[in-house]
């Protein structure tokens, strides 16, 4: 019950997915490429989530590796800016995981859906505030876009390595995998702000 589940936000996340990358892309590309951009991506992620059946536990972590080979294959592929995707999908991502958090916590009520609630809605607030001022940014010289989907989702590692670490129990991993891989993603968005920001 709980992988069917999981399954139908994937789904849902697919055509989040693709609606906002046709709404934010449709000015720079033809509908086509984007569907097909769209399709690809998800398409790709999907085959990661055979073993996530195995390792329930690491659905997520399966399906954010997925995204990440998928979107940098595609973005080579059909010559589409790797940030620009990033950005899209993280807020797309981020309004799966409002939906799907607020369908849990009407079910189970505790502690931990209240907690992941709580963290989606902030990150949601925290991107739109940057994707709307970091023109202004001093700091930000380049000015390219792809900054709000960087930043919020080093927000969104950083508070999974403190919630490995102050609040183990929230997981559903071994505090320790956690923090590890989140560690790992939390360099990676690091290495991209550094990219983005170069002139």
């Amino acid at each position: 019950m709980y992988f069917a589940l999981e399954i139908f936000f994937f789904l849902f996340l697919s055509l989040v997915g693709i609606f906002f990358l046709w709404r934010r892309l449709r000015e720079d590309l033809s509908e086509n490429l984007i569907f097909s951009l769209g399709l690809s991506i998800f398409g790709l992620t999907s085959l990661f989530l055979i073993p996530s059946y195995f390792y329930k536990d690491a659905i997520f972590w399966f399906v954010l590796l997925g995204l990440g080979v998928s979107v940098y294959i595609q973005s080579k592929k059909k010559k589409v800016k790797f940030f620009e995707i990033v950005d899209v999908l993280t807020i797309s991502c981020l309004w799966c995981f409002f939906a799907r958090a607020a369908v849990l916590l009407g079910f189970k009520r505790d502690f931990t859906e209240l907690v992941n609630f709580c963290s989606v809605v902030a990150l949601i607030f925290l991107y739109h505030f940057i994707f709307r001022s970091y023109k202004q940014f001093v700091w930000y010289k380049s000015g390219r876009i792809g900054i709000a989907g960087v930043m919020t989702l080093f927000a969104f590692f950083l508070g999974r390595i403190l919630v490995g670490v102050f609040l183990p129990s929230v997981l559903s991993l071994d505090p320790r995998l956690e923090i590890s891989f989140s560690a790992f993603f939390l360099f990676l968005t690091l290495l991209g702000f550094y990219k983005l920001n170069k002139l």
